[in-house]
């Protein structure tokens, strides 16, 4: 006889006995307890492509082909998922961003200084279409408390401010934003969305808040017992609404004068963010990757697959049929699929390659390999954590074919390089780590 690994199924804390039974598995371990499983349809992730960047990316939005990440601002072009393509970048150094936001007009951003600007909490307008490093349109100077995240609808803005609720922005006059409404759920707000004439709001509870008539805040609906979110995502007639420790709850808001829980997945400590696209459910979960769940019974959810990642989930977002992933040094796109290889037509070319360093970590000298597809230019440059260039490695015409370049790093101190390779209009990144 012999064993073929169908799936697998990350649990991810210590299991103590498996069965099954008509197509599910169980398993009961030290936690959560009684885990159930569907093995008769698995549903997987594979990667699509990544862009590294030269920084840290802790939350994503998307407008058009454009994926804007945090912090700090980075823009990167995902209209090829195969390909996602690094455009721009702002590197204020006293810009430390919470959340953000974009639409047709704007990039709206919320701020926390640092010093020597203690306290200052400002909302930032950039313009989508004249994205720039270095400008911004307006700027609201001084939020109540601590922004968590930020939404748009016409000329208002909407910023979850912690305990101060909801503020509401008036930016018809896009050089001077000004907080003309206010609302207090009572509990510490940390997400907000936005869906036609209804804002959903997370804290210490749902609540569902009707924005028609601005700047009047009309509270409708809402939920008043569930735990601390924190991430809320919304999917037609449901809301997914998750916790850091115990998983997330479905609701559903079909009636938004009476949304109603309708079921829930208990999950293990340590989810960062949440998405749904069709019958599942994409569960963040930090430095263990990612948990696909079956919704297709919203009543009973079931742990599907896991996906792990290089780095750190920190946020997920959905495009088109594909999943955005905030992997703290990169951007990765995922396909979704029934099956756990992905097509050979999907795959990422190998022609155009930026490999990984050898040794990394490395002490002074290290090897990097790369890859392009036909003859032209070549930049290949090293820069610092801070995105300052420390090192032009290649910058010249190059045959096509594989070439290695040798770095020699010693005279800089210990700490996280961006290797980054630019040919054929083409962009990739490779973090390496100095250590001394």
């Amino acid at each position: 006889m012999n064993p073929v690994s169908l799936g697998y199924g990350g649990a991810g804390w210590r299991v103590n006995d498996i069965a099954g039974r008509d197509g599910y598995g169980f398993t009961c371990g030290d936690y959560p307890g009684l885990v159930t499983y569907n093995r008769s349809q698995g549903y997987y992730l594979n990667q699509l492509g990544i862009c590294y960047v030269p920084g840290s990316i802790y939350k994503t939005c998307i407008y058009g082909n454009y994926a804007f990440t945090i912090a700090p601002l980075f823009q990167i072009d995902i209209s090829d998922p195969l390909h996602p393509q690094f455009i721009n970048q702002c590197w204020d150094p006293i810009l430390t961003f919470a959340s953000l936001y974009a639409d047709s007009s704007y990039i709206y951003a919320v701020q926390v200084n640092y010093a020597p600007y203690e306290n200052q909490i400002l909302f930032y307008l950039y313009d989508v279409h004249n994205y720039s490093d270095t400008t911004y349109i307006g700027a609201r100077g001084f939020l109540p408390y601590m922004p968590y995240d930020i939404c748009a609808s016409g000329n208002f803005v909407y910023i979850a401010d912690s305990t101060a609720g909801i503020e509401m922005i008036d930016i018809s006059t896009p050089t001077y934003p000004t907080i003309v409404s206010n609302y207090s759920s009572g509990g510490i707000a940390r997400c907000i969305k936005i869906i036609g004439h209804y804002a959903y709001i997370s804290d210490a509870g749902f609540h569902i808040v009707d924005i028609s008539n601005p700047p009047n805040l009309v509270s409708i609906g809402d939920i008043g017992y569930l735990p601390d979110a924190i991430g809320l995502f919304i999917d037609g007639n449901y809301a997914y609404y998750c916790t850091e420790h115990f998983g997330f709850t479905i609701i559903n808001i079909s009636n938004p004068n009476s949304p109603e829980v309708v079921g829930g997945y208990v999950s293990r400590p340590g989810n960062t963010g949440i998405c749904a696209l069709g019958s599942y459910v994409y569960l963040a979960r930090g430095d263990s990757g990612i948990d696909v769940i079956d919704i297709s019974n919203k009543e009973n959810p079931v742990f599907s697959s896991h996906f792990d990642t290089p780095g750190t989930v920190n946020d997920l977002q959905v495009y088109d049929s594909t999943i955005v992933v905030s992997d703290i040094y990169s951007l990765m796109l995922l396909k979704p699929s029934n099956s756990s290889a992905i097509n050979p037509d999907d795959k990422i070319p190998t022609k155009f390659d930026l490999l990984q360093n050898y040794p990394n970590p490395f002490n002074g000298t290290t090897s990097i390999d790369f890859a392009i597809a036909r003859d032209g230019h070549v930049n290949l440059s090293a820069y610092n954590i801070m995105g300052q260039k420390v090192a032009t490695l290649r910058d010249e015409f190059e045959k096509a074919g594989d070439e290695r370049v040798n770095w020699e790093a010693s005279s800089l101190p210990s700490g996280v390089y961006f290797a980054r390779l630019d040919a054929a209009g083409r962009v990739m990144y490779i973090k390496m780590v100095l250590l001394k």
